[in-house]
């Protein structure tokens, strides 16, 4: 996750490019490329319509060290309970990898070029510890989550995150800008309580790795 001092990931308009900086969208190229899957949600898909790949051009390391053609992007695996996906997205037609598109088992549409997955609906929507088992299945086991605060917030909520990644700009975006996570708590003993493993500068920002408190 991308955010600023005030915890806010975006404007009210949608606008969010750039939070961070380049050295810490540098740094991300390298989390990605250690993951064997990115999730994320179908409203993120639609609003950035981002390649979700690891980018050659923002790799960290000095270009002599690796081959281009070395760099493997993990698959993408989008979860899309009402089957809203569609071919101009770039998950879709880019080619650059393969995406996995996971819908509830009621809808039936087919999109060329994904590998397509259901899974039952359950209460409303796709049910996030049977997307993990279906991976697991496929043998992915390190998954990274990029979304919005929605599905942040459920993956949050359900205890499914193992460790937490947060880059800190040293920017302000305000009270009317978009929150990191929904997670609708309204008394402080619901608070979660966090551990910060490690805190590193990236340039001008901070990356903080997190995880949960042991016995939460």
């Amino acid at each position: 996750s991308a955010m600023s001092l005030d915890g806010r990931t975006g404007m009210k308009s949608g606008e969010s490019k750039w939070i961070t900086s380049a050295d810490a969208r540098r740094d991300v190229q390298l989390v990605r490329a250690r993951s064997g899957a990115i999730i994320s949600g179908i409203n993120s898909i639609l609003k950035d319509n981002s390649h979700l790949t690891v980018r050659a051009e923002d790799w960290p390391l000095e270009r002599a060290l690796f081959d281009k053609q070395a760099l493997v992007s993990p698959v993408r695996v989008i979860l899309d309970s009402n089957a809203r996906l569609h071919s101009g997205c770039r998950v879709v037609s880019d080619g650059l990898a393969p995406t996995w598109w996971v819908t509830c088992d009621d809808v039936d549409r087919k999109i060329d070029g994904v590998t397509h997955f259901k899974l039952p609906r359950v209460n409303g929507r796709l049910c996030l510890k049977h997307v993990l088992a279906l991976l697991a299945e496929q043998q992915i086991n390190d998954v990274l989550v990029e979304t919005g605060a929605t599905l942040a917030g459920a993956f949050i909520a359900e205890d499914l995150v193992d460790e937490w990644i947060v880059y800190i700009a040293p920017k302000l975006l305000g009270s009317m800008a978009r929150p990191l996570v929904n997670l609708p708590l309204s008394l402080m003993k619901e608070a979660r309580e966090l551990r910060i493993n490690e805190i590193t500068q990236i340039g001008e920002d901070i990356r903080l790795s997190i995880s949960a408190q042991l016995g939460q």
